[in-house]
């Protein structure tokens, strides 16, 4: 497996390759990664037949619509909270990880002072205000 030459490659002796093979290494096992892969994994695997059957020679658009909306509607029930808690809790058991449920992100809110600025850019996560009114 990737882990095994991996590990395999980490307890060589070349130096630089070690310590890159490490570093994969913990990557791969680390919960953020493993719920990426996953996450990947189930977008992917419920896209296929729809893919397939969109790029198939002889295609029956009345079986494509159908299959459309189902994936949409499968697609948006992957985005409830309910199926993230299922994933995050189905990967730490599965791979004996103790990891709690990501808390919620609390909303950014615009300074009372700018909200009635206009944005007309923003890089770097960052808002770039370019008018605010005056006030008289």
């Amino acid at each position: 497996s990737v882990l095994a030459t991996l590990e395999e490659i980490a307890n060589g002796d070349d130096r630089s390759r070690s310590t890159e093979a490490t570093g994969i290494w913990t990557q791969v096992q680390s919960f953020k990664f493993l719920v990426s892969l996953i996450t990947f994994w189930r977008v992917l695997s419920c896209t296929k037949s729809l893919s397939d059957q969109l790029q198939s020679r002889e295609i029956d658009l009345a079986k494509a619509s159908d299959l459309v909306l189902a994936t949409t509607i499968t697609l948006k029930e992957f985005r409830s909270d309910n199926q993230w808690n299922h994933i995050y809790l189905d990967i730490a058991t599965l791979y004996g990880i103790r990891e709690e449920l990501p808390r919620p992100c609390r909303r950014k809110q615009i300074s009372c002072r700018l909200q009635d600025g206009i944005v007309l850019e923003s890089t770097g996560g960052e808002r770039c205000i370019i008018f605010t009114p005056l006030a008289f």
